[in-house]
């Protein structure tokens, strides 16, 4: 009988898997500066960062690109992902009471293009800039704006609650394993074998 309760509750215990997402996003200023002759970008083009992880981003010494589940900058003209990049760098040096960074560098790198944003605060002074290059080792075509920083966003994204099955189909279930277990102990007791 202990066996037939046991396979009764693992049958019918729900599996319960709790995986919130934290989805940070970072909009920047408007370009201000501009280089290199037919620059595509305009004042209308700025950086974007979103990041995808499965925990909150907490202040960390070294790279940890490798630690969250995406990472993406945009910079007016096209979009940089980490699976698409040759480096990936992202480091968050001070986090406010708002989970928010404070400071940071992420840069995304492919064999064209260069996307950064950057805040990083000194014991003496602020250094901000968000920075977008397009083939930087043809012809040295960049943008930046350096100054006041962006803003960054926090959602929290809760994952889904699992489907809970019908009262019909649970009450089938345990019939089913009832009536199977039932079945199961007969033969044994016919066969003479027992607990």
């Amino acid at each position: 009988m202990k066996n037939l309760i046991m396979i009764i509750l693992i049958v019918c215990a729900p599996l319960v898997t709790s995986a919130t997402t934290y989805d940070y996003r970072y909009t920047g200023n408007p370009f201000d500066t501009f280089n290199g002759s037919g620059n595509p970008y305009t004042p209308d083009d700025y950086i974007t960062v979103d990041i995808l992880s499965n925990h909150l981003l907490d202040t960390s010494p070294s790279n940890i690109a490798g630690e969250v589940m995406s990472l993406t900058i945009n910079d007016g003209r096209g979009s940089l992902a980490m699976g698409m990049s040759i480096a990936a760098v992202l480091n968050v040096w001070a986090v406010g009471a708002d989970n928010l960074p404070a400071s940071w560098y992420v840069e995304l790198v492919s064999d064209k293009n260069i996307m950064a944003s950057m805040h990083e605060i000194f014991s003496d002074h602020i250094y901000a800039i968000d920075y977008a290059a397009e083939q930087l080792a043809n012809n040295g075509v960049y943008s930046f704006n350096m100054g006041p920083t962006g803003i960054w966003s926090l959602i929290v994204i809760p994952d889904p609650a699992p489907p809970v099955p019908e009262p019909a189909t649970a009450l089938l279930l345990i019939a089913g394993l009832v009536a199977a277990t039932g079945f199961h102990y007969l033969r044994r007791n016919r066969t003479g074998g027992g607990d």
